[in-house]
């Protein structure tokens, strides 16, 4: 969608392992089909934003934030985008999660903006 930040590209079915930087591969086939058409528009850089829940530190989370957005960043070039035009941004959202769902996926998303 257009907004303030350029074309946001919401990935929810980019979902990590809880704690960890590794994308599953539902989410790998996804960014492959993105990565097609991220190419299709060889002019616009990308912006890849991983995105943390609160469980954890800050710091932490931060730095888990700054892994997923180069695991990100790293399938992306992978399936053919120009590492040149990836920039990356890690932000932490301290979203309170409920008790059941701390043994779950962790389904925090990444987003591109293009």
């Amino acid at each position: 969608s257009g907004t303030d930040r350029g074309v946001v590209v919401n990935l929810p079915d980019v979902l990590f392992e809880f704690g960890k930087a590794r994308i599953t591969n539902p989410a790998q086939r996804t960014i492959r089909d993105i990565s097609e058409v991220i190419m299709s528009v060889p002019a616009r850089g990308i912006y890849v934003e991983g995105h943390t829940d609160s469980v954890g530190t800050l710091t932490y989370n931060q730095k888990l934030s700054e892994d997923r957005s180069w695991s990100v960043a790293d399938e992306l070039v992978k399936d053919g985008v120009e590492k040149g035009r990836l920039s990356l941004k890690a932000l932490v959202k301290m979203i309170q999660l409920q008790p059941t769902q701390l043994n779950q996926e962790d389904k925090e998303i990444a987003e591109l903006k293009l």
